[in-house]
């Protein structure tokens, strides 16, 4: 359902209170009486608004954001959780890890060069290291009856990963950076949706069964995140949602 300017998911329950939430990942979620009329949800949600969109502007302070790379001898990149300080040379291109440095070599030293052959050994390794562990998550899944996505590596810049209706399961390049742990959480999280399309109480129901630690694993990666130049969600705040009046 949707009020001007926002999408909501409305849930119905043998209750006589009408409560909102806003989830982590800016979902909002409306549960209401069997008997509560479209028309009075909605009229909820409007009255409501102010409060609803400070929650989600909240949120919005821990999504993703690019800090500036410049791809210059001795800066620290990260993969897979850990760091390494980057080491620049000349000849052939070729990316390699050795105690403790990613050496990039590269016909051209220049840090637009340098991004290019780094960027694309982080694809290659995307491309090795995902596809082992969707399998073995998807161990884990097949009982619910649906086809194995298929899996897709792609530059997202607002999400960690994502599925389509179609079947597809999408991660983000840069988690590539992220340690192992993380990595799970977002496939297992992903595959949570192929029985619960929502975010609602059913699907992290189900997140929490398949994965107990995921609230765990979740601030890990928001505090290891190549891609977050402010503080972690705190613990309080990273392991509820907001629901209207308990702020």
């Amino acid at each position: 359902m949707s009020s001007p300017g926002m999408l909501y998911t409305v849930e119905r329950r043998a209750k006589k209170t009408l409560e909102i939430a806003v989830l982590p990942d800016s979902t909002i979620f409306v549960s209401a009486p069997m008997d509560a009329s479209e028309e009075a949800i909605e009229r909820r949600v409007r009255k409501r608004s102010k409060w609803i969109r400070a929650q989600l502007a909240y949120f919005r302070e821990f999504e993703p954001k690019m800090p500036p790379r410049h791809y210059v001898a001795g800066e620290t990149q990260l993969y897979l959780g850990k760091r390494y300080r980057l080491r620049i040379l000349a000849g052939e291109e070729q990316v390699r890890i050795d105690t403790g440095y990613l050496a990039v070599r590269a016909p051209d030293p220049a840090p637009s060069s340098v991004e290019r052959s780094l960027r694309a050994w982080y694809r290659e390794s995307a491309e090795r290291v995902f596809p082992p562990m969707l399998d073995a998550q998807w161990d884990r899944f097949d009982y619910i009856g649906e086809d194995r996505p298929r899996l897709c590596v792609k530059i997202l810049k607002r999400r960690w990963g994502s599925l389509s209706e179609r079947g597809a399961l999408t991660l983000n390049l840069d988690l590539i950076q992220v340690p192992r742990a993380c990595i799970e959480y977002v496939i297992c999280h992903e595959l949570c949706h192929l029985k619960h399309r929502g975010h609602g109480p059913g699907f992290y129901s189900l997140l929490a069964r398949m994965m107990p630690d995921w609230r765990e694993r979740k601030q890990r990666l928001e505090r290891s995140s190549p891609l977050n130049n402010g503080p972690g969600i705190s613990e309080k705040r990273g392991r509820s949602k907001f629901v209207e009046g308990r702020r």
